[in-house]
């Protein structure tokens, strides 16, 4: 009975330690590719009555078992674990057929079956010809899922609108401006624009009282916070290649942007800080 050749089932043959760690990598990186396994005696490589090395495998969902066997070998799916270990063919599945061929010692003439792991559960497989699967020609086989590939992920935080980023960014006299011209809703949904925003110290130099004038007249405080719109989203280094240029604001007038000595002037004003960037365009 040992003289028989085996039935070998083809998936790169691994060890059960090598394949419980392709398992554990396949889980880590979300492995999708599918690769095919070779079960049967570790000696020859064919599903033979020498007990089957290892007689447990571990595979992934999709994955290929193939096996090769010859001289009186066949292949089933035992019906449950319980069968398995009696040997007890009840309710069993061929899965393929008995095999007469080879015998010169070089397993030559052998036969082919190749299985796919299509769903994650465990099969319990043995050789019904005679008293093979009592003499250990069986395998235990557990099919894992195949991880899923993780989706890609963005780690940059979400932006703002321009108006989320003026109130994080301490534009604390600028945003109640916005809000107070009725500019907000279109600040925080529309665009893209720039913005050349004042800051707080800015609003502080002006003249006394103008500030409060200016938020009692809400056509005039519209016309200024517009002068300091532009439709587009414009980079300091378009800036920089660009000046000296005039940009048309959403106000209706032009501003005219230079560069000095590295630093940017709108008009006459320093820009302090550069590309402070929003959902829906850039503050400067």
């Amino acid at each position: 009975e040992n003289s028989h050749s085996c039935y070998s089932c083809t998936m790169s043959r691994r060890p059960i330690t090598y394949t419980s760690f392709l398992l554990a990598l396949h889980s880590l990186l979300g492995t999708t590719s599918a690769s095919s396994v070779t079960v049967g005696s570790a000696a020859s490589g064919f599903w033979s009555l020498i007990p089957s090395d290892p007689e447990t495998y571990t595979v992934m969902q999709g994955d290929t078992l193939t096996f090769r066997y010859s001289r009186g070998h066949n292949v089933w799916l035992m019906a449950s674990q319980q069968k398995y270990t009696n040997c007890n063919f009840d309710g069993a599945t061929e899965l393929a057929g008995i095999s007469y061929g080879g015998g010169d010692g070089t397993y030559s003439n052998y036969n082919v079956y190749e299985l796919k792991a299509e769903t994650a559960s465990t099969m319990y497989i043995a050789c019904q010809v005679g008293n093979h699967c009592a003499y250990g020609q069986k395998i235990t086989i557990t099919v894992s899922p195949r991880a899923t590939p993780p989706s890609t992920l963005s780690l940059a935080p979400s932006l703002g609108s321009i108006v989320d980023v003026a109130i994080g960014g301490g534009f604390n006299t600028l945003v109640a401006a916005v809000q107070a011209a009725g500019l907000a809703g279109t600040l925080a949904t529309g665009g893209p624009f720039t913005v050349f925003a004042p800051t707080d110290a800015a609003f502080a130099a002006l003249p006394v009282g103008k500030l409060n004038s200016l938020l009692a007249d809400v056509v005039q405080l519209k016309e200024v916070l517009l002068y300091h719109v532009v439709s587009g989203d414009i980079s300091s280094a378009e800036v920089f290649r660009q000046a000296p240029t005039k940009l048309s604001t959403l106000q209706g007038a032009d501003v005219s942007l230079r560069v000095e000595a590295s630093k940017v002037f709108v008009g006459s004003s320093t820009v302090e800080a550069v590309d402070i960037a929003a959902s829906n365009g850039v503050i400067h």
